[in-house]
């Protein structure tokens, strides 16, 4: 696990009673933002590559997911054994391990999908007064995608959401 003995002011709305690897995941998924794909829309960079390897699937694929349990490792989380890399298996594993829920906290993996179909996932960063989310693979213009270009921390789209990982130090 990571430890931060002293938070940075971009982070200085985290509360002061959030246990501490939970104030990692948001440090660790902040340091993040601004990754870009390189070249655009290619789902590849040098930090990009790194979490599809992490995650054991081929460069060049969808990497939401590869790069939020990157981010969710780095800090001590609980992961499944495989398939981290999926939003589906990633959604399955919750509800089969009691750590899915309808409310967000602080770190958790917000899914996004449709109906019963996982296709994204971002973590929360913070809930008040604006519950926003990191998201990698995310689109800078706004709407909801699966396929975007990079790290970026966004107001929930809600509409699109379909629940939470609870995160859990393995």
């Amino acid at each position: 696990m990571i430890a931060y003995h002293t938070w940075p002011a971009q982070c200085a709305w985290l509360p002061d009673d959030l246990p501490q690897f939970q104030k990692a995941i948001v440090f660790r998924a902040h340091s993040d933002v601004g990754i870009c794909e390189d070249p655009p829309s290619s789902n590849r960079s040098g930090r990009i590559d790194e979490y599809n390897r992490r995650a054991g699937v081929p460069l060049g694929s969808y990497w939401c997911a590869s790069w939020a349990t990157a981010v969710w490792e780095d800090c001590g989380c609980l992961l499944p054994k495989e398939g981290r890399a999926s939003t589906d298996t990633l959604m399955q594993w919750a509800k089969k391990n009691g750590l899915w829920s309808a409310e967000p906290v602080i770190g958790a993996l917000v899914i996004y999908g449709k109906g019963n179909n996982a296709e994204h996932v971002g973590i929360v960063g913070r809930i008040k007064p604006l519950l926003r989310s990191y998201e990698g693979n995310a689109g800078a213009a706004g709407a909801p995608t699966r396929n975007g270009e990079g790290v970026e921390f966004k107001v929930l789209n809600l509409s699109w959401k379909l629940g939470y990982i609870l995160p859990t130090l393995a």
